[in-house]
């Protein structure tokens, strides 16, 4: 008996996973990002994205155009990538995905937004870029290739398992929501804004823009390493120093960048001072400070 059930769950398994697979094969997230399912259900980001383009699909029956994981040209040869757009009558939809579990802090203003989870007796906190500053940098390289003509809106779309604890904002214009109230929040947007692009004028921006989706797979590489580069920075900010501590003149013996004083944060050096290449994570030298000599 238990066998013949066990049959009949992997049956149903797998027919729910053949169905799922030839819906989401006609998306238009698959035709962009040629993801697939069973990959893109274990990758909590791009599930994310999906998400975010599910709950306002129903907008393309009225002429909206999406595009996903647009890498923008930025300054030093860098590049931006728009999580998720959508190109409506009402303006354009900036979205920053974040598929985050457990408790959010932060404010506009801040350079890094907390992530608080519970880890046995004691929360553990996860530091991360200020999603709200992040999408204000996408904009800005968004506004670079399309102008001032049309209306930009930006939200910040967190999942449906956080908490929104204290999130400080001042401006009216930039939303921080969690997904379940992305459809209204949209909804309430472009009642408000009434219709003020045309259906030739989103073909236009669409096809524009298109060509930013169909990158090269190295510059998506590219940008992953920027964007790790960058989230090392932010959970391990540089200490100020000054000239009694060390001088601001030392220079890395591997690769000539500048040594800066940093402190350890984890494992059995935790708390003391040394001097890191700034150009980690590609260079990893590292050098003690004076006392430690």
């Amino acid at each position: 008996m238990i066998g013949i059930l066990s049959m009949i769950a992997i049956i149903g398994t797998l027919l729910w996973f053949i169905i799922s697979d030839s819906v989401f094969r006609k998306t238009e997230y698959y035709k962009q990002t040629r993801k697939k399912l069973f990959t893109f259900l274990s990758d909590k980001g791009s599930y994310g994205e999906y998400l975010t383009y599910k709950a306002l699909k129903h907008y393309e029956k009225s002429g909206a155009k999406f595009l996903f994981n647009c890498y923008l040209p930025a300054q030093d040869e860098k590049t931006s990538e728009i999580d998720v757009m959508m190109l409506h009558s009402s303006g354009i939809y900036v979205f920053e995905s974040k598929n985050y579990s457990g408790w959010i802090f932060g404010s506009e203003d801040g350079k890094t937004w907390t992530q608080t989870l519970p880890s046995g007796r004691e929360a553990h906190k996860e530091h991360f870029y200020n999603p709200v500053m992040q999408n204000r940098s996408h904009i800005k390289w968004l506004r670079k290739q399309i102008g001032d003509s049309v209306p930009i809106h930006s939200i910040i779309v967190f999942s449906e398992r956080c908490e929104l604890k204290n999130i400080t904002m001042h401006s009216n214009d930039i939303k921080v929501i969690n997904r379940y109230n992305l459809s209204l929040v949209v909804s309430a947007i472009s009642k408000e804004t009434a219709d003020v692009v045309s259906t030739s004028t989103i073909a236009e921006l669409y096809s524009l823009l298109l060509k930013y989706v169909n990158v090269p797979q190295a510059v998506k590489e590219q940008h992953i390493r920027d964007i790790e580069n960058m989230n090392h920075m932010v959970k391990n900010p540089v200490i100020p120093h000054t000239s009694e501590n060390h001088s601001s003149s030392d220079i890395c013996p591997k690769c000539g960048g500048k040594l800066v004083l940093r402190s350890a944060k984890k494992g059995k050096y935790t708390g003391q001072s040394f001097l890191g290449c700034s150009n980690y994570p590609k260079c990893r030298y590292i050098k003690p400070t004076t006392s430690e000599q």
